[in-house]
C-alpha cells in the first residue's frame, strides 16, 4: 500500500516510541511508506493530487512539533493515530496564532469530555485509532460519532544481556517511570518490607533500558494516565522481566494478576503477563506483590516468561505490522466522512474571504474563485 505517514521525526530517531518500529516493519513488509515531516509536508498536497498515495496516516501525540499535522488531517481524511493527550497541541497552536474565537468554537464543537478535541479528528478522519484496545470499549468517554479503533504498538526490546540477581528475600526493582509521587509510594512500600526482613533495592534504568540487565522486577506507576503507549513497561516485559503496573486505560487490556489474590483478573483469558495494581489500593498492593516476588523465585520466573512470550506474539514489530495491515485495509475502503451541520466554518475556509470582500467593495460580481 502507498502510505503518507505524518510524524514529527524519522522512524530511526529519537528513542523508541511504539510506532517507529511499526513504521520500519511496514516498510520491510513491502509497503511504499513515505514519512512526511514538517520540512516536506508542503509536497504532500501536489503528490496527493497526482494520486501518489492510497492513504494518509496522521500520528498525533500532543507535542508542539506535531502542530503541522492538523491542517492536513482536516483537509485530507485518513487514519489518525491518537496517542496520549493529542488534543493539547491543537489548543496551543490556535492560542499561539491568537485565534481565540476559533479555539472557543472548536472547544464547543468537541463538547469537552475526557479526551478533549477527539470529536474533531473523529469527524475529519476515516478512522481514529488509539494504542490500547480497552479504551475503545469505554464508550462513555468517547463520542459516538465516527470510527474508533485500536492498533498494536511495536516494541523492540533493548539489546541487553539479562543477568537477574535471583536472591531469595531480596528484589532489585527497575523504576521505569520515576516521579515524585511514584517515588514516595515505592519508598513507603520498601520501608514496610524492610521491617519484615525483605530487602528492596531500586534502580532507574537509563536510555534504551541500559540498566535492565540486573533488575528482578520492573515497576511502572505513572499517574495520572495520559493515554499514551507504555513503551518502557512493554520493553521490560519483552525482556522477560516481571512487571508491576497500575491498572489504567493504557494497561487495561493486558492480561494481569491481582497481587492480593495472585489470580488472573480475567479467569478465561490468557495467563497473566504483569501484575496490575488497583490505584485505590496502590501502596498495599505493591507491598504484597514485592513480598511475593522476593520470596517466590519460581513465580517471578514464570511471570517473566509469560510476559516475554506474550510480547513476542503480539508486540514484536512484524506481528504488530501484520495486525496494522488489517486496519489499513479496512480504513482504505471507507468513504471520507460527511461533516455534521455544526462543523466549524473556519475549518473549511479556503483563504479567499479577504479577496471576496475587496471585490464586493468594488461591485465585482464575477466569482473568480469558482
Amino acid at each position: 500500500m502507498r502510505l503518507a505517514w505524518f510524524r514529527s521525526s524519522l522512524p530511526d530517531q529519537p528513542a523508541p516510541d511504539g510506532v517507529a518500529a511499526l513504521v520500519r516493519a511496514l516498510q520491510a513488509r513491502g509497503h511504499d511508506l513515505q514519512v512526511v515531516t514538517a520540512r516536506d509536508a508542503y509536497d504532500f498536497v501536489w503528490r496527493h493530487a497526482r494520486g501518489w498515495f492510497d492513504l494518509a496516516v496522521y500520528e498525533l501525540r500532543g507535542r508542539a512539533e506535531d502542530q503541522y499535522v492538523w491542517p492536513y488531517l482536516l483537509r485530507f481524511p485518513g487514519l489518525t493515530l491518537w496517542i496520549g493527550q493529542a488534543g493539547l497541541n491543537r489548543g496551543r497552536d490556535l492560542a499561539q496564532q491568537l485565534r481565540a474565537a476559533d479555539l472557543s468554537t472548536e472547544w464547543r464543537f468537541s463538547r469537552g469530555g475526557a479526551w478533549p478535541a477527539l470529536r474533531l479528528p473523529l469527524l475529519a478522519s476515516r478512522t481514529v485509532a488509539v494504542p490500547h484496545a480497552g479504551a475503545v470499549a469505554l464508550a462513555d468517554v468517547t463520542p459516538t460519532e465516527g470510527h474508533l479503533r485500536s492498533f498494536v504498538p511495536a516494541i523492540e526490546p533493548p539489546a541487553v544481556a539479562r543477568r537477574p540477581a535471583g536472591v531469595r528475600g531480596r528484589v532489585v526493582c527497575g523504576v521505569l517511570t520515576p516521579d515524585t509521587r511514584a517515588a514516595a509510594v515505592i519508598a513507603r512500600a520498601a520501608a514496610r518490607l524492610h521491617v519484615e526482613g525483605v530487602e528492596v533495592a531500586f534502580e532507574e534504568p537509563g536510555d534504551q533500558g541500559s540498566r535492565l540487565e540486573t533488575v528482578d522486577v520492573a515497576v511502572a506507576l505513572a499517574w495520572p494516565p495520559a493515554g499514551g503507549i507504555a513503551v518502557e513497561a512493554l520493553a521490560a516485559m519483552a525482556l522477560g522481566i516481571p512487571t508491576i503496573v497500575l491498572e489504567t486505560r493504557e494497561t487495561v487490556d493486558w492480561p494481569s494478576s491481582d497481587p492480593r489474590t495472585w489470580r488472573s483478573r480475567d479467569r478465561i483469558g490468557p495467563p497473566p503477563v504483569c501484575i496490575g495494581l488497583d490505584p485505590l489500593d496502590e501502596e498495599h498492593s505493591l507491598v504484597v506483590a514485592l513480598r511475593r516476588l522476593a520470596s517466590d523465585l519460581d513465580a517471578r520466573r514464570a511471570l517473566g516468561e509469560q510476559a516475554r512470550q506474550w510480547c513476542a506474539a503480539r508486540h514484536a514489530p512484524d506481528a504488530a505490522a501484520a495486525a496494522f495491515e488489517t486496519l489499513l485495509e479496512e480504513v482504505r475502503l471507507l468513504d471520507p466522512p460527511a461533516h455534521p451541520a455544526d462543523w466549524p466554518a473556519h475549518l473549511t475556509a479556503d483563504g479567499t474571504d479577504t479577496a471576496r470582500k475587496i471585490l464586493d467593495e468594488f461591485g465585482v460580481e464575477v466569482d473568480l474563485f469558482t
